[in-house]
């Protein structure tokens, strides 16, 4: 069985955002989580869905994460913070979401395709221990992953 191969970018996509706005959570420890994802770059593939017959869009964008906690969660600043990717590494506990309070679809008008509706899913939040931010705020981290649906 041949696995699919890995899609080629063929051509970066004009575009127009309608709007970007941020994913909010409250956390179980109290604290709230703001996430804004941002789009930089849609580029078109040299691939097509299967079942609509689109061609594959791949994202270059980043997220922009702030958090407000409670008095007796806050510590000692201590910076530089670790990227994500080391933090993992450190002693972490994860903490669930209480409640979600703004899960919006962000929407982008992309030329030759229409507008696509993106929105971002948390998966996990872990509160990486003893590490807080500038503003004494526990050092959070999160995995994501993001779900686009294509509309004309």
């Amino acid at each position: 069985m041949a696995s699919a191969s890995k899609p080629k970018i063929i051509e970066e996509l004009d575009f127009k955002i309608i709007n970007e706005d941020w994913f909010v959570y409250k956390l179980k420890d109290g604290s709230i989580l703001k996430v804004r994802p941002i789009i930089v770059g849609i580029f078109k593939t040299d691939q097509k869905d299967p079942e609509t017959g689109k061609p594959i869009l791949a994202f270059k964008g980043q997220t922009i994460a702030v958090v407000k906690s409670p008095e007796n969660l806050k510590g000692k600043p201590t910076l530089p913070l670790p990227p994500p990717p080391e933090a993992l590494k450190l002693p972490k506990e994860e903490v669930e979401i209480e409640k979600i309070i703004n899960e919006p679809w962000n929407h982008y008008e992309v030329k030759d395709i229409g507008i696509l509706k993106q929105k971002l899913i948390l998966m996990k939040v872990y509160k990486i221990k003893g590490k807080y931010d500038g503003e004494g705020n526990p050092y959070y981290v999160y995995m994501a992953r993001s779900q686009t649906i294509q509309s004309q």
